[in-house]
């Protein structure tokens, strides 16, 4: 039993993924070409369709991210080959990784600020950890705002610790006067490591 295809879209705009790492892009087909029954459902049934996020254009010509209805995964491909699937989750370190790698290529910003729904200053300082080679900065980077936070563990337990005795001689100054302690106390925690 032959089926008529009808016209379809000359773009390639969903994917299907074999889970080998191959994919078949569909392209346009004649009109009123002719299928066999088994070859169509072989080639419907086998997986679902991966639906394209990114396109390449004139300044991104190899790369395309696909995205699968109800998978919170994005697959990347390079050229025809599968090059790396990533959860779909901004907090992961993969997910920014990616991002990062994009914007370092060159890529169209306001692309990416759709695709990803990502600011571009983010995605600009994810960029600069990954360009910087430094560790440090690096996971500065990728921590996000409340990286580099001034009241730390040990600060916050001071404060809670030494905070009614403070408030009960001054009432008044009992910011400032926590603040000079606390001074005194991180200064005398890390003048012998800088001495080391």
């Amino acid at each position: 039993m032959e089926e008529t295809v009808g016209e379809l879209n000359p773009f390639p705009t969903v994917v299907r993924d074999d889970g080998s790492g191959s994919f078949c892009a569909c392209q346009s087909i004649e009109p009123g070409l002719r299928l066999g029954a088994k070859q169509r459902h072989d080639t419907m049934d086998t997986s679902r369709p991966l639906q394209l996020i990114l396109p390449t254009d004139k300044r991104n010509p190899c790369f395309t991210l696909y995205r699968r209805d109800g998978d919170p995964r994005i697959h990347v491909y390079y050229g025809m080959e599968l090059l790396e699937v990533v959860p779909d989750d901004r907090t992961h370190l993969q997910f920014k990784l990616l991002v990062g790698n994009l914007y370092n290529a060159g890529l169209r910003v306001a692309s990416l600020e759709q695709t990803f729904a990502v600011d571009r200053k983010t995605m600009r300082r994810w960029a600069a950890g990954i360009k910087s080679g430094d560790a440090e900065q690096f996971a500065r980077a990728m921590a996000g705002r409340g990286a580099a936070r001034k009241l730390t563990a040990p600060i916050q337990a001071f404060v809670r610790l030494r905070f009614q005795d403070v408030y009960g001689h001054q009432r008044r100054r009992y910011n400032a006067a926590l603040r000079q302690e606390i001074r005194r106390y991180t200064a005398a925690q890390v003048a012998p490591r800088r001495a080391a």
